[in-house]
């Protein structure tokens, strides 16, 4: 998934158009607010809101688009990849290559086995089957 997200760029036109505009937004707002409010301390504090809100999100976006890198909040691609190197290894490791067996003292009769059936709930633990070794 992750290598999905950083392969599929983001059309560059629709980038710089939401920078412009942010950028249009950003000196606009005040004026308009001016307009809406009667006092400045009302203006300045819903343009500053406005305004932090639509950067952070583009920064957010921004931050999406490449997940991988060295910053703060990056995907550790490395890590990754020696996570997936340590699971490889032990797919050919040769303890994963053994095969179960079947032991020698399975009970291999159909009537021997139906002497142990029965519902979980009406067994105790004292008709729980031993098996020696013949």
């Amino acid at each position: 998934e992750a290598l999905k997200i950083s392969a599929v760029p983001f059309p560059f036109p629709y980038a710089q158009t939401c920078n412009c505009l942010l950028v249009l937004h950003y000196f606009v707002t005040p004026f308009v607010m001016c307009q809406w409010v009667s006092k400045p301390w009302w203006a300045f504090v819903l343009s500053f809101t406005q305004l932090f809100v639509l950067w952070c999100l583009n920064c957010i976006a921004v931050e999406i688009e490449n997940p991988f890198g060295s910053d703060e909040n990056d995907m550790d691609a490395a890590g990754m990849q020696l996570e997936l190197n340590r699971h490889l290894l032990l797919l050919i490791h040769p303890d994963t290559k053994k095969v179960p067996q079947v032991s020698k003292n399975v009970i291999h009769s159909a009537a021997r086995l139906s002497q142990f059936g029965g519902s979980r709930s009406s067994r105790s633990s004292s008709m729980t089957p031993t098996f020696s070794k013949k």
